[in-house]
């Protein structure tokens, strides 16, 4: 009697890592649309510069390449800040974290 076994783990790891990368590109998303809500609008140059971009399969940045967006996110020693990347950023972690969890992989 002769037991055969399937190696299934590279056909799961290709289907974790399209639903990883997936569900990254979705948060990015979410996060520029979520960071563009929240910007404080003058010009509105700072909000349409906020951009999602995929830097890999499994990596993801938002920002700006606006110079003055550090200091509306964080302050200054003049004036109070008006965070825009940050909450964004925090209110999407959480649905991601628990959309990692609840991750279907397909078979």
């Amino acid at each position: 009697m002769s037991v055969q076994s399937k190696n299934n783990l590279p056909r799961i790891q290709v289907n974790v890592q399209k639903a990883l990368s997936q569900l990254i590109r979705r948060t990015a998303f979410a996060i520029e649309a979520r960071a563009k809500q929240l910007a404080p609008v003058d010009t509105g140059l700072l909000r349409n510069s906020i951009h999602a971009e995929m830097k890999g399969p499994l990596k993801a940045t938002v920002g700006t390449n606006v110079e003055y967006a550090e200091y509306q996110e964080f302050g200054t020693r003049h004036q109070k800040g008006t965070p825009f990347l940050t909450p964004a950023f925090d209110e999407e972690v959480s649905k991601f974290t628990k959309q990692v969890i609840d991750l279907k992989i397909g078979s």
